[in-house]
């Protein structure tokens, strides 16, 4: 299950149609366009819209998953998705997918660098066992999501630059202004803001990898005695 995979779900229907004996679901806040569906099925030379592919669009995330039965996900990815999200809803989504995930699925989440530390702690309370590992703009490029690639040729140019002024000027500090305010607007707790800044500030100014790969794993079923 692919969540919030843009507006022609082109991850989840590349998926669809390299693995048709395996069901997709494709979850995105905004309703599909079918003019622009199909003109990339056409674009991707596919004739025919996937029959493994259903679609849980024109919802928030947690509300389409909701709607799965319990254990029943195999597998559930987010690339750059929750750091749009309040609060509130991601805690929402996360207890839905350890109602809907089957015992070791697992949810890969694709994020800013910077929001890595806050995410562990908060998956981590929702009973996930979570790992997490450093992810290049090359890898972003890989993964076949439109906020992916979006991100990963705006962070080539950030590290790209070395004009450190610059980026503090003209780049990281507006950027911070705004997503300060949405943070808080979003009910970020104070702490959790101050640490996103730091950590953001070293991204914005190192040539460390910005992203980073999360792995969150539920837990297998406690046999009953």
């Amino acid at each position: 299950m692919g969540l919030g995979e843009g507006p022609i779900l082109k991850k989840s229907v590349d998926l669809a149609v390299r693995h048709p004996d395996i069901n997709f679901i494709a979850n995105d806040l905004h309703r599909i366009d079918a003019q622009d569906f199909d003109h990339y099925l056409r674009r991707i030379e596919v004739r025919y819209r996937p029959k493994n592919l259903t679609f849980a669009t024109g919802m928030h995330a947690a509300e389409a998953v909701s709607k799965e039965a319990p254990n029943s996900l195999d597998h559930v990815y987010a690339h750059f998705l929750l750091k749009n999200m309040p609060r509130a809803e991601r805690e929402e989504l996360y207890t839905e997918l350890q109602r809907a995930m089957r015992p070791r699925a697992q949810l890969k989440i694709v994020e800013n660098k910077h929001y890595e530390k806050p995410r562990l702690r908060e998956l981590a309370a929702h009973g996930f066992g979570v790992t997490s590992r450093p992810a290049t703009t090359k890898e972003a490029m890989k993964l076949g999501t439109e906020s992916a690639e979006a991100q990963a040729k705006q962070w080539a140019y950030i590290k790209a630059t070395e004009n450190k002024k610059l980026i503090m000027d003209k780049l990281f500090t507006p950027w911070w202004e705004r997503v300060r305010k949405k943070l808080a607007e979003n009910g970020e707790t104070p702490e959790t803001i101050e640490l996103i800044h730091k950590e953001a500030e070293h991204n914005f100014l190192s040539h460390d990898p910005p992203f980073v790969v999360i792995t969150a794993t539920k837990a297998r079923e406690r046999k009953t005695q």
